[in-house]
This record gives structure tokens, sequence and C-alpha cells, in this order.
């Protein structure tokens, strides 16, 4: 980044730090990345707890990150990170009444409030808007309409309406389009469109031709400066180790995992061992491990994520899975996977990660037994014989630093 100099941007991002959904790493990233060439102020939602695992060391103490909390009508308990019946209760109830679109359905009042204030009082030409939730980027195109004058850029994390085909439980079809053309409105006054894969990214310009021109892809990635200070540690066991969320979908993937390993470890003097780190896993998936499998898979609490990395460096293999309806998923661990340059082993069904990691001879496995299998055995020829090596050439394509860069562009 060449640039030297101090305007000022904004960020729309309902979700961001105290709050520690993975939703808030991606724009904590780039915003402490901006923020060495500009003043970045970012618009969110008050949240009056903090989450056990957040980005906020990436934000906090900043001179040039300006976090602005504004007031919202959705009550933060629904979406406190401790996930007791109660709030599950009520976020279902939310959901269908009165918040049937998503959370920041009714903060337009107090977002235009803040960003008026904000250009009032500086020269700010570009907004960035992310996300889910996906009603600030309705939001801010009927913002564009009433001041052309911005440079808008949407954010996609996931797919929205055309893609994700959400239902509106309780309401009716008019509701559902009503939304799609929300999404379509957005495009059209969006300058810029940001999707987070190359899949999304055709996708959409196969469904908005109209708009290709504005979409292109800006990838999640790694913060180097989040391992710069890690010893190298030689891994001389077959071990693997999973960090994250493990409900029911990729619980299933897990599972096939563990079964094709269990058969590898009766054959090999060699046993393979899994050391899971999460407190979100699915309780049958809990039970079948303690009750079957305790030989060899660990359940570990998750760690913060200084702690996390330094572990993970102790381990030969990293395990990410997709679940069997989410093959365009390309979570952030896979990031941080390549950043710590281990080998990495993928569950999933075939899409563009799928193909970008089995490109680079990694250990990639979809659904079918057979296919578990064959990796398995492929995953103890290789402990043997060390012919897998990480994918470090990928290390300079996902730097959340040269992504940073790849932003700038977009900017008047």
């Amino acid at each position: 980044m060449t640039k030297n100099r101090r305007e000022s941007i904004i960020i729309v991002s309902y979700q961001f730090c105290p709050r520690g959904r993975i939703g808030t790493r991606r724009w904590s990233k780039f915003a402490k990345y901006l923020a060495r060439i500009y003043k970045v102020h970012v618009i969110c939602s008050k949240y009056p707890f903090r989450d056990k695992l957040n980005w906020c060391a990436d934000v906090e103490g900043n001179p040039n990150i300006i976090i602005h909390k504004t007031n919202t009508i959705y009550p933060s308990i629904a979406i406190h990170e401790k996930r007791s019946f109660g709030v599950k209760i009520l976020f279902n109830l939310l959901n269908v009444y009165p918040f049937y679109k998503d959370e920041a359905q009714y903060w337009k009042k107090s977002l235009f409030s803040k960003i008026d204030e904000l250009r009032s009082s500086e020269k700010i030409e570009n907004i960035i808007v992310t996300g889910a939730p996906f009603t600030p980027l309705h939001h801010l195109a009927i913002y564009k309409g009433k001041h052309p004058e911005i440079n808008l850029i949407l954010d996609l994390r996931d797919p929205w309406m055309q893609i994700l085909k959400k239902n509106y439980k309780g309401f009716s079809h008019s509701k559902y389009k009503r939304e799609l053309e929300n999404e379509e409105f957005a495009f059209k006054m969006a300058d810029s469109i940001f999707f987070v894969t190359k899949t999304f990214t055709e996708q959409y310009k196969e469904i908005y031709p109209q708009f290709s021109d504005k979409m292109t892809t800006v990838f999640n990635g790694f913060d180097a400066e989040d391992f710069d200070k890690f010893s190298e540690e030689e891994a001389d066991r077959l071990k693997i180790a999973y960090a994250g969320a493990l409900y029911k979908g990729r619980a299933d993937g897990m599972m096939l995992l563990i079964n094709a390993l269990e058969k590898q470890n009766k054959n090999n003097i060699q046993k393979c061992t899994i050391d899971i780190y999460s407190n979100q896993l699915d309780p049958n998936f809990v039970k079948e491990v303690k009750s079957n499998y305790s030989s060899f898979v660990f359940l570990k609490s998750p760690l913060p994520q200084k702690q996390l990395f330094e572990t993970l460096k102790s381990y030969t293999y990293l395990l990410t899975i997709n679940e069997k309806r989410a093959p365009f998923a390309f979570g952030t661990k896979v990031f941080e996977y390549i950043a710590l340059g281990k080998k990495i082993i993928l569950i999933s069904p075939d899409g563009e990660l799928y193909q970008l990691l089995k490109s680079k001879n990694q250990l990639v496995s979809d659904y079918s037994n057979r296919q578990v299998k064959d990796m398995s055995q492929e995953l103890f020829r290789d402990f043997e014989e060390n012919f897998i090596a990480s994918p470090k050439e990928l290390y300079d394509d996902f730097n959340i630093k040269s992504l940073t860069e790849s932003l700038i562009p977009s900017f008047k």
C-alpha cells in the first residue's frame, strides 16, 4: 500500500467488536490495514456483551479506527454467544416476527443518522456495507438514491436472496418477491460489489448480467501479523486438529472420517488421533464420540486465537469441513492453515475450495464412503513417506495485506 493520506471512509457492519461471530473477522482485518491509509469509521449496532473469541485487538486502540455503536431495537440477548434454551426460543420467535428478514431490519433510522453526522463533519465519499445481515445493503442503496455523490461498495460475505433462497416463515410469497427486488435494487445502486469466492461472483454475474461489470472477488484471507512471533515446530506424530463449530451437517462429515480412520488405525502400528477444539458441537456427535471413539478422538475446549494458532503448530494435519449443502463455502480457517504452513484435509462436496486444494495436492474427499476411505489411506501413506507438501504457494494469494490493496481501486 503506497498511499500516504488520511481521507475518511465508512464501513457499515452491523456485527462488529465486541461481538465475535466470524462475520466480524473480515472487516476487522480489512479495517486494520485500511487504517494505515485512511481514517476508518465503523458503524455497527450496540452489543452489550464481549464474546470470548473476537477480533477487537485488531481494531481497538487504533486512533485511525473509530467505532460508532448505534441503537437498534433488536434485543442483543437473542444473539448472545451462550445459546441457552431460552435464548434459542427468543431467537426463533424474533425470526418469525417482527424480524422476518434479519436482525438489522429496523436499523435504518439510526444508521442514516450516524452517516449524516459523520458526513457533515468530514469529507467522506466511500461507504462500504457488508452483509449478512443483508438489510443494511438495501438501506444503503436507499441512501445512495438520496446522495448519488457517494461511492457505494456492497460486500457479500454470504449469498443473498437469489442463491440463499431464504424462505420467510409464516409470510407470503409477496414478501419473498419483494426481498428479491430489494437485492436487485441494491445491486443497481451500488458502484462496486464484492463477493468472497469466484463461485459466488460467477453465479451472480449469470443472474444479474446487467451489473456484472461491478462485480469482483475479494477473498477472505489470513493476517500474517497474527503469525509473526510463532516459532517453527516439528510435528512428528500422525495428529489431526479441527477447530470451530461442528453441528449436524459438518458432524456428518467428521463421522465419515472418524469411521475411516478407525479402520486404518486397526491396520497400522502408528495410530492417528483427532483433537477437536470447540464448544459448539452436535449433542448426538458428542455422545457417539464418547461412547465409541474416545481412544483416538479427543474433545477439547476452544482456545483464544493466538493460543490456538500456537497449538496448531504441533499438528501435522489440519482439518476443515463443508457440509453437504455448502459446496461453495470457503472457511476462513483454511487461510490460517495456509499461513501456518500445514497440510490440509478437506471434506466437502465438489466446489471451488475442493478443486483449489485438490490442485495443490492436499487431502480432499467428498461425502462418499469410497473417497473418504481412499483419503484416509493416502493420509497414512503420506505420514510414512511425506509426499504431500503444504500449499505454501497460496500464501501470497490470501494474505490480508495484499487483499486490502485490491480494495483500493474501488474507492473514489
